[in-house]
C-alpha cells in the first residue's frame, strides 16, 4: 500500500494554485477599487496574528517541510521577504514545482520517519502522525488564514474559489 502522502501531497500543490486563483482575483478587485492589491499582503486580523504574506509563507514551508521530513530530503530555502503578489506567485510556484517533484516512489519509509521539532525536544512524531495530524492541518490552517484575510479585504471569494474545480463524474445511476 503506497504512503498516504502520495495522496495529500498533491492536494496541498493543488491547494497552493487555487491560492493563485485568489492572488489573480485580489488584484482584480484592487485594480477596479483603485487601489494597490500589495496592501493587501499586509492584512491581518488581530495585531498578533501573522499578516497575509506570512501566512502564504507558512502554507508554502508546510507543505515543503512536509515533504522534506518524509522523504529525507533538503527542502529548498526561501526568505520571507515577499513584498508583491508578484513575488508571492514565485514562491508559491517555486514550493509547488519542488513538491511535485517527489514521486510515490520517494515516499516508501515515510511511516517510519521520527519528525522532530526543534521547538519541543526529546519529543517526535511519527511520519504517519505528522502527516496527519500536523502537517495537514497547519497548511490548511495557514491557507484559510489568506482566505479569510482576502474576504475580509473585500476580495470577492467565494468557497468554490477555495476548494477550486473538483473532478465530478457523471453519475451512471
Amino acid at each position: 500500500m503506497s504512503h498516504p502522502a502520495t495522496l495529500l501531497v498533491p492536494q496541498l500543490a493543488f491547494s497552493l494554485r487555487q491560492l493563485l486563483v485568489w492572488a489573480d482575483k485580489a488584484e482584480a478587485y484592487a485594480a477596479t477599487r483603485g487601489f494597490d492589491a500589495n496592501v493587501l499582503l499586509g492584512t491581518r486580523l488581530s495585531p498578533d496574528m501573522f499578516p497575509l504574506v506570512r501566512q502564504v509563507g507558512s502554507a508554502c514551508d508546510t507543505a515543503k517541510l512536509c515533504v522534506s521530513r518524509l522523504t529525507a530530503t533538503q527542502a529548498p530555502v526561501h526568505a520571507d521577504d515577499q513584498k508583491t503578489w508578484e513575488d508571492v506567485r514565485v514562491r508559491v510556484h517555486d514550493v509547488v514545482s519542488w513538491i511535485e517533484s517527489h514521486r510515490d516512489e520517494t515516499y516508501p519509509t515515510a511511516s517510519d520517519v521520527l519528525v522532530r521539532f526543534g521547538w519541543y525536544p526529546g519529543h517526535a512524531l511519527p511520519g504517519d502522525t505528522y502527516l496527519l495530524q500536523f502537517a495537514v492541518p497547519n497548511f490548511y490552517f495557514h491557507l484559510s488564514m489568506v482566505y479569510a484575510l482576502l474576504r475580509h479585504g473585500g476580495v470577492p471569494l467565494g468557497k468554490a474559489d477555495f476548494l477550486g474545480p473538483i473532478g465530478f463524474i457523471a453519475d451512471p445511476a
